[in-house]
């Protein structure tokens, strides 16, 4: 683009979205330095008003007509799948690796990942934690934590401390890997993953992965073939901080 039409292009630009004249010329101005490029990040000076109306007064109006509920945590809550449509409890099989989906509205940091054990296993036995990024097709892909373990041969919540980002909005998996056979706390789903089952009259929601392997570390890949289950046992991740 010549000088002349990257010129006429930012003052269009300008005259389009920035209303008041204050702002339009910071803009041109910058532009003029050289701050804003036609590639990459534009760096655009803040908007403050907006035809005359000063939007930092309506900015508590604005907050609660685009609140997203899934960044609404507290922090040392435990946090884990959206939507759950009901509460029971379930045998686990050893050696297999279950998965839970947990969406991450916004970079969160956790210091615990859990189960409730309601039926205790046999005498030293354990389960492995670990976390899952999310991959195609909505399916575990790569490993982002083995968490370590913990004995499932008592009641009650069983967890391990972990020091973990996640930074990068999205889908991710909650796993565990159980050595023996405790009696778990899951939940079924208002469907997370937009899918029901049609036979069933839409009641059973396909929401979680599971696929045999043998009791250790957890793989660096998500094994593939897995079944989808319609339902999850409930792992949770403990919140530390909003970041």
């Amino acid at each position: 683009m010549s000088k002349e039409g990257s010129n006429a292009f930012y003052r269009a630009y300008a005259d389009r979205w920035y209303l008041d004249r204050a702002n339009r010329d910071t803009y041109l101005a910058r532009q003029a330095a050289g701050d804003i490029l036609l590639s990459g990040n534009l760096a655009l000076p803040a908007l403050s008003t907006l035809d005359g109306v000063d939007l930092s007064v309506h900015a508590a109006d604005l907050d609660a007509h685009t609140r997203n509920l899934l960044k609404t945590y507290r922090t040392g809550q435990y946090i884990t799948a959206p939507y759950g449509r009901e509460g029971a409890t379930q045998s686990a099989t050893a050696g297999r690796l279950y998965t839970c989906p947990i969406f991450i509205a916004r970079p969160m940091t956790f210091d615990a990942i859990a189960a409730w054990v309601t039926v205790a296993s046999g005498a030293n036995t354990s389960v492995r934690f670990g976390i899952y990024n999310d991959g195609t097709n909505h399916y575990p892909d790569s490993l982002v934590l083995d968490a370590g373990t913990v004995l499932t041969d008592a009641t009650g919540l069983r967890g391990i401390a972990i020091s973990q980002a996640l930074a990068t909005k999205g889908w991710y998996w909650a796993a565990a890997l159980f050595e023996s056979t405790p009696t778990v706390a899951w939940t079924r789903f208002i469907s997370p993953l937009g899918t029901a089952d049609i036979t069933d009259g839409f009641s059973y929601n396909p929401s979680s992965w599971y696929v045999a392997q043998a009791y250790g570390a957890l793989p660096a890949s998500f094994p593939a073939a897995g079944t989808l289950w319609a339902a999850s046992f409930i792992l949770a991740l403990r919140l530390l901080s909003l970041d």
